[in-house]
């Protein structure tokens, strides 16, 4: 029973990783809570996919989060923390990842 709930929770797993992507070097908000600064993370997620004109809406994310320990604001930092963002489905990863081909046209944020 033990070894079948582990392969369930791998299963779920690799599903969740299935649906996700990483986005690098993208500025951290400055607000002093947590909520603030997830959805700023948030926001710039669905801009840049809407830039993409991927179809992506609010409902299509699972989760965004920052992979990483936070560092102080006060303290200054050299690199930011990636940011992760799940989708509900893979078909909605799909469309984001056949859309990058127009991220060269978008504006530099």
């Amino acid at each position: 029973m033990h070894q079948t709930r582990a392969e369930a929770d791998e299963q779920r797993d690799r599903e969740n990783r299935r649906n996700s992507v990483i986005l690098y070097n993208v500025t951290e908000s400055s607000g002093s809570r947590a909520e603030e600064r997830n959805k700023d993370d948030a926001t710039f997620s669905l801009q840049l996919f809407n830039s993409l004109q991927a179809g992506v809406s609010e409902e299509d994310l699972v989760r965004v989060f920052r992979l990483g320990k936070w560092d102080d604001p006060n303290r200054p930092s050299t690199a930011s923390r990636p940011l992760m963002v799940q989708f509900a489905s893979y078909s909605v990863k799909n469309l984001v990842m056949e859309s990058l081909y127009k991220l060269k046209n978008v504006d530099k944020k």
